[in-house]
């Protein structure tokens, strides 16, 4: 087996892996939503064994990531970086959500307007990121048509956005401040920026090999593990009433669709041709 059919076949089991993982780690979440999570009080009950296991899988799972695609002795590289069609197309779902979400700041700020109240700054910026994200989202959709600066700074508000929405979550006090729900949340709003900071690359030309491999499995675990049970388990009733952030849930849960989309294309995707490459592919970059 000559050298690049060992590269793609590694990529291909690392690939299959963090998908596993990640399955199994929305298994092991759900399961401890459902059966050790105290709607009343926000935690999982004192003394539950499997809260525990799902988040020590899962720092074992990201530290696994980081380990393989940073290791400078692992030659863990993706070998197409080229536009993928799915990913533009599954962008429709976070410019969806991002629509709603911008619904949702506007009747906020209105609230705020009609108690006469002063409207607190933070909301008028994520007002304003919020918009511009959904614009940089539309965008995405048609890909490379699109001029690379405008979606470059587009990007970069989105990530802005997502900082913000991270920020409004940390200083909710609707839910306790270190409830395992808004930490697993803030994690994976985390990852989705990184992710953002590895996609904006792509109109520069920019390969970054291992930065933008890492960046897309850490938000599959992430994203995957944050919102699908949280989700289920508040539609279920499973949270109780008093659970605030679906809107956190529902942004994260449609980010992962683009997500795995370009993950699918880094771990499983093959080779272009020579021609194919110059055209699309950006000098070598393993940083």
């Amino acid at each position: 087996m000559d050298k690049a059919s060992n590269k793609r076949r590694s990529m291909m089991i690392f690939g299959a892996s963090v998908i596993a993982c990640a399955c199994i780690g929305v298994l092991l979440r759900t399961i401890s939503l459902f059966f050790f999570y105290d709607a009343d009080i926000g935690y999982f009950t004192r003394g539950a064994v499997l809260p525990v296991i799902f988040h020590v899988f899962i720092l074992v799972a990201a530290i696994a990531c980081a380990v393989l695609c940073f290791f400078p002795k692992i030659t863990l590289e993706p070998t197409n970086f080229g536009e993928s069609k799915t990913a533009q197309m599954l962008y429709a779902f976070p410019a969806l959500t991002t629509l709603y979400s911008l619904i949702l700041q506007v009747n906020l700020i209105g609230e705020y307007s009609d108690l006469g109240q002063v409207i607190p700054r933070i909301e008028l910026f994520i007002l304003i990121f919020n918009a511009l994200a959904l614009v940089y989202f539309v965008l995405s959709i048609f890909g490379a048509r699109i001029n690379a600066g405008v979606s470059v700074v587009l990007g970069v508000f989105s990530m802005l956005w997502l900082t913000l929405m991270l920020v409004s979550l940390y200083f909710d006090m609707y839910i306790q401040i270190n409830s395992p729900n808004k930490t697993i949340m803030a994690f994976a709003l985390v990852s989705a920026v990184l992710f953002l900071a590895g996609e904006i690359r792509l109109p520069l030309k920019e390969k970054k090999a291992k930065i933008r491999l890492f960046s897309a499995a850490f938000a599959v675990l992430l994203l995957s593990t944050s919102s699908i049970p949280t989700l289920i388990a508040h539609f279920a009733g499973a949270l109780g009433s008093g659970y605030t952030a679906t809107i956190g849930d529902l942004i994260c849960l449609t980010l992962l669709a683009p997500v795995c989309a370009r993950f699918v294309k880094l771990c499983f995707a093959e080779a272009p041709s020579v021609s194919d490459n110059d055209a699309t592919q950006p000098e070598s970059d393993i940083e």
